[in-house]
């Protein structure tokens, strides 16, 4: 199997570019043999409204979480003597496809260490695997991951005497927000009483006149 072949050589090399050193998801370190590919996705969100003369930028653009593509392969070879020599393995492949569902099953975040940078608080979103006679009884796989954006919540308590201050001084204003309130109703009343009275009176002086 050129794959298998391909794992058996990586393993035997103390100098593989992509050998377990290098790229690693800390979870699944001596389980994956090595890793082919990696794919690195950073993007920012802009706002869709025009940005006001002066005012920052960062204000109306918004960083994206990272996402992060790995591409493995586990041999079915066990490696020995520190990987001088291999024997058959079967069922490695399987075993390793169980760890990496179970790691992505647990939904916690990981970190993971890459040739460009390493991630933390990584979620591992989508795992896949195909299956042909090309990986033979091997495991190729490719892992998804996205990074998780922690906000930093403050609790702050106030002291019983100053929250009952507080109440206190709130229920005050609105008592006396109240108070205004039916004070202006009553002046309202008053004005209307007075001006209908005095329409009444000069009503009636006219009506008197002109008999």
């Amino acid at each position: 199997m050129v794959l298998a072949a391909l794992g058996t050589i990586i393993n035997n090399s103390q100098f593989g570019l992509f050998a377990q050193e290098s790229t690693n998801i800390e979870p699944l370190t001596g389980i994956v043999d090595i890793y082919t590919d990696e794919f690195h996705k950073q993007t920012v969100t802009k706002t869709k409204y025009p940005v006001e003369t002066g005012s920052s930028l960062t204000d109306n653009a918004v960083l994206d979480p990272k996402i992060l593509t790995l591409k493995g392969y586990v041999s079915d070879l066990n490696p020995l003597l520190g990987g001088l020599i291999t024997i058959p393995g079967p069922g490695r492949g399987r075993e390793a496809w169980s760890r990496i569902i179970s790691l992505k099953d647990a939904r916690e975040p990981v970190t993971v260490v890459t040739l460009l940078e390493v991630y933390e608080n990584m979620l591992i979103i989508s795992v896949d695997a195909p299956k042909s006679a090309a990986t033979g009884q091997g495991l190729e796989f490719t892992i998804t991951l996205e990074e998780v954006i922690f906000a930093e919540t403050q609790i702050t308590t106030l002291p019983s005497a100053q929250l009952g201050e507080s109440i206190e001084t709130k229920g005050s204003a609105v008592e006396e927000g109240q108070k205004q309130s039916i004070d202006s109703e009553e002046s309202v009343l008053k004005a209307l009483s007075d001006g209908l009275q005095e329409k009444a009176t000069e009503l009636i002086g006219f009506i008197k006149g002109a008999i």
